[in-house]
């Protein structure tokens, strides 16, 4: 949910789905509100780690998409805040 931008609101817990690819790693099936913003996004991939102890269970997503002029200019807005990210030299 958080690697389409959306947190935990406007894509519900049930439209994402963990299941077993042919090769045995996990690879997430998206639904409903989560299949049409990763198409509106542009994500082609999505990768993901599992990982579990007794009495709790993670998962960390990335997804990934081309490397597009509008994406850039939206990740430096998110990761730099006024969308201008400091420059190296």
């Amino acid at each position: 949910m958080k690697s389409l931008g959306t947190g935990f609101r406007g894509v519900g817990w049930r439209d994402v789905e963990v299941v077993r690819a042919p090769s045995g790693a996990p690879s997430p099936r998206l639904h409903g509100r989560a299949r049409r913003r990763a198409e509106r996004l542009g994500v082609t991939e999505i990768a993901i780690s599992l990982s579990h102890s007794r009495g709790f269970a993670m998962v960390v997503a990335v997804a990934v998409r081309p490397d597009t002029p509008e994406f850039l200019e939206a990740a430096r807005a998110t990761l730099w805040g006024d969308g201008v990210a400091p420059r190296a030299g």
